[in-house]
């Protein structure tokens, strides 16, 4: 469907969608990092196929099967994040030419191997939703890697104007917005807004 697409490097996949087909997104070299919603129950042969600037993806909890060669060739990729049991692995060649990817998992999910145990060849880890603490504005929580969360500053009271967000910022698309995305990484992380003075409701004038 979108093989050879080698200037997109970024895909939003609906949470419509059920079956991703086989060589899906074949040769993306600019895609950097992908999201499968939990609608998706199978990944096709040679999805990603030679997705070269690949360095993590995140599987949704629906995903029951993965086919021959999905991750072929995806040389930069480092981690791998399921958000439910283990899928059905339908070839034993998955993660070839892959590098070496960490395969992460959550503590509760069924029919994976103990950690550190090998899946697909590959170290397993876990991987628990992440913490997102918004100091002086509203959205913090418990999220999932690559989750996009939208923060909104909120002063602590009357007189203040919002100046910009500070802290773990390179995930926040835009950091002078009182609302603004966060893009969840593998960690918590903490941001915070920042305000200034409103002097017209504090009675001053600044000429």
């Amino acid at each position: 469907t979108f093989a050879w697409c080698t200037s997109l490097n970024s895909v939003t996949i609906g949470n419509s969608v059920t079956t991703i087909g086989n060589g899906a997104f074949n040769s993306w070299s600019s895609l950097t990092r992908v999201a499968i919603p939990n609608s998706v129950t199978t990944i096709g042969g040679y999805a990603f196929h030679s997705c070269s600037g690949l360095t993590s993806i995140t599987i949704g909890c629906g995903v029951e099967s993965i086919y021959d060669d999905t991750f072929y060739a995806c040389y930069a990729l480092t981690g791998i994040y399921f958000k439910g049991n283990a899928p059905t692995l339908l070839t034993s060649a998955l993660l070839y030419k892959t590098g070496n990817p960490t395969i992460y998992r959550l503590s509760g999910a069924a029919g994976w191997p103990a950690v550190p145990g090998l899946w697909g060849g590959r170290p397993t880890a876990l991987w628990d939703p992440v913490i997102l603490t918004g100091n002086y504005g509203t959205g913090g929580g418990s999220y999932s890697y690559g989750q996009e969360v939208t923060i909104t500053a909120d002063a602590p009271h009357e007189g203040l104007i919002f100046a910009r967000w500070t802290g773990a910022t390179q995930y926040v698309s835009d950091a002078a917005s009182p609302t603004t995305v966060v893009t969840m990484p593998a960690s918590d992380i903490s941001l915070a807004a920042e305000y200034v003075v409103d002097f017209d409701i504090a009675g001053v004038r600044v000429l």
